[in-house]
């Protein structure tokens, strides 16, 4: 035993001597004069027998007044007991805070289990240990500092809450890894989780060598029932037309039978009863006529099953607009009907360049083998030809080029399949810095496109004739969504947005904010960048988002008094996959992070001897009223 204030011991012999000393002192009488000596001999007795100082007598009074004194003594000069255990360990706490954690096969969710579980790891800390929370959602952050403090654990704990969209547990795990080793000394990722999230690059994920990662899995159902696609397209070739497309799809064990509801605004437009299989999909689609405007469309299932999130589904159908395109160079039957085909588009045809006057009159310019060096800024599609407007740069030409891969999110190429298509005579290039391709080939880039500042390019190294493509449904569809998205910078349509996912967010010149009112009617301010721009993260809940003052890009649709409208869904299968994992294929055990390393650990004395010292003074007490009873003299 040790003692942290052994200059308290000091005050033993003095305080103990005082006690002492008013046991064995006595009192000094004063003379007292009466009438009468005989009724106060006693008296005059113990006047006679007046001293300072008497015989100190055995007294459990005086044995308990210096039991306590002692023990008061000792408590001001902190005696601990060192010990030598294990702990001091880095700690760093990840929950799962994506949609599958809102499942209600938990108690009475996933996540509600999951803070069982960081409550138990927090109250298991050892001596020294230190522990740091990290909320694992759409975009990871940590809730707490290192800290041994478990009343602050346990508050960051209370505090999470499970949001629409899936988990980014791969930047979570980073995350996790670089503040473990901050320390210089290794840690101990602990993950509470379901484990259904995106497939990882486990090669891509780097721990340390020193950094351990244990799991603990929480949830125990499948049943589930979710919508996996909600989109719309207009029908190429009808005036009026378009079709609604949705997918469910049946993640469960067992069968389902649902009712699946289509609404217009808060019209009901359709209903249909649905049976599923185990695993199995059903895709329907529902035609539609051309709305005036921007159309809200909610696609909702009727079904009980262990997560709502997916059973509803948003979706805002644009109004249409008319492209007014200029096409020049040489005549290109093939070119000239793919853009005929698209009712959408006002298509004028010059075999040479009218001027930039005249250009810039129409939305999109299309050049055809041949392109002035010079051009305005603009909305360009440079095919077979390239000019300073162009997004790559000419390196030379080659006999025949086969695609390798292309970008199928890119809006372009939302609809078009070049697999196994070769092109002859094909134009080699680069990007410009500020361009990115889009189609690869197996000699180089064969479609790339770029923005810089006010124009907007596409570059074709391939002519139409030279290929096979212009036979196959993919190049109308191609043409036309290369003419979207020259003259708007958007997909054709109001493209859905997942849960979770950026949103480019514009406005008109000069504009340097825009408010978004969100699904749950909170408004946030979105500041804009110089080029009226800027990028919308706060997505986690599924609903219609408006926009006040500016409108989304690529997705949605404009409504009256300047207001931009989009919609933000699940629509992800994985997401949708609730079945909580047996084992996480990444886990890495790491027994020396996980017993931490010797510690002096400091056991106080104080509150026992405190306690000690109250039950002697209230025996003290008891003593003092029954001392006839135990003062012998």
């Amino acid at each position: 035993m040790h003692l942290l204030s052994p200059w308290s011991l000091l005050w033993l012999p003095l305080i103990w001597g005082a006690i002492i000393l008013l046991y064995i002192l006595k009192l000094r009488r004063k003379d007292v004069e009466v009438s009468s000596l005989y009724l106060w001999q006693q008296v005059i007795r113990d006047v006679q027998a007046n001293a300072p100082f008497q015989k100190l007598r055995y007294n459990p009074l005086l044995l308990m007044q210096l039991l306590i004194a002692l023990l008061l003594i000792l408590a001001l000069s902190q005696p601990v007991l060192r010990l030598l255990t294990r702990g001091g360990r880095t700690l760093v706490l990840v929950v799962d805070t994506g949609v599958t954690m809102r499942a209600t096969d938990g108690s009475p969710t996933r996540l509600d289990q999951a803070k069982e579980v960081a409550y138990r790891l927090i109250s298991q800390l050892r001596p020294g240990d230190r522990m740091i929370v990290i909320a694992a959602g759409s975009s990871p952050q940590a809730l707490t500092g290192f800290t041994d403090n478990r009343t602050e654990l346990r508050r960051a704990i209370g505090t999470l809450q499970a949001s629409e969209a899936p988990p980014d547990m791969h930047t979570a795990l980073q995350l996790a890894s670089e503040l473990a080793q901050t320390t210089g000394n290794g840690g101990l990722v602990e993950l509470v989780t379901d484990g259904c999230f995106s497939h990882m690059d486990t090669a891509s994920l780097s721990l340390g060598n020193n950094i351990g990662l244990r799991a603990y899995i929480v949830g125990k159902s499948d049943d589930n029932v979710g919508i996996v696609a909600f989109d719309y397209r207009r029908l190429v070739g009808y005036q009026h037309g378009l079709e609604v497309l949705a997918s469910t799809q049946n993640f469960s064990s067992h069968p389902s039978k649902f009712i699946e509801e289509l609404y217009a605004g808060k019209q009901l437009v359709d209903a249909r009863e649905i049976s599923l299989g185990p695993g199995a999909t059903h895709t329907d689609t529902y035609a539609m006529q051309e709305p005036p405007g921007a159309l809200p469309l909610k696609f909702h299932l009727d079904v009980k099953d262990d997560l709502s999130t997916d059973n509803t589904a948003y979706l805002v159908l644009a109004p249409k607009r008319i492209f007014k395109v200029l096409l020049t160079g040489a005549e290109n039957i093939f070119l000239e009907n793919a853009l005929e085909v698209d009712p959408d588009l006002q298509v004028d045809v010059s075999p040479n360049y009218p001027g930039d006057a005249v250009a810039q009159k129409y939305d999109v310019v299309i050049f055809y083998n041949a392109a002035p060096k010079t051009l305005p800024p603009g909305h360009y599609l440079f095919i077979h030809c390239s000019g300073d407007r162009s997004p790559a740069q000419l390196t030379g030409a080659t006999a025949s080029v086969e695609t390798v891969d292309w970008q199928h999110t890119d809006p372009v190429m939302r609809y078009v399949d070049l697999t196994n298509q070769r092109f002859d005579d094909v134009l080699l290039s680069t990007p410009k810095p500020w361009a990115r391709e889009v189609v690869t080939g197996d000699s180089g880039p064969l479609i790339v496109e770029g923005e810089d500042g006010p124009t907007r390019s596409l570059f074709f190294a391939f002519d139409p004739d030279q290929s096979r493509l212009p036979l196959s449904v993919a190049f109308p569809i191609l043409i036309s969504e290369s003419i979207r998205w020259l003259a708007t910078g958007e997909a054709t349509e109001g493209l859905p947005s997942r849960a979770g996912q950026p949103v480019t967010l514009a406005a008109a010149p000069g504009a340097t904010s825009v408010l978004v009112r969100l699904p749950d009617g909170s408004a946030r301010r979105v500041g804009l960048g110089p080029d009226g721009r800027a990028l919308f993260n706060d997505t986690d809940q599924c609903g219609f988002y408006s926009v006040t003052g500016g409108y989304p890009v690529g997705i949605g649709g404009r409504t009256a008094n300047d207001r931009g409208l989009f919609a933000i869904s699940l629509n992800n299968p994985e997401a949708s996959n609730i079945a909580p994992v047996k084992k996480l294929p990444f886990e890495a055990p790491n027994p020396q992070a996980e017993r931490g390393k010797p510690v002096v650990v400091l056991h106080p004395f104080l509150p026992w001897l405190v306690l000690l010292a109250l039950i002697a003074l209230g025996f003290e007490w008891y003593l003092f009223h029954r001392r006839p009873f135990f003062v012998r003299g």
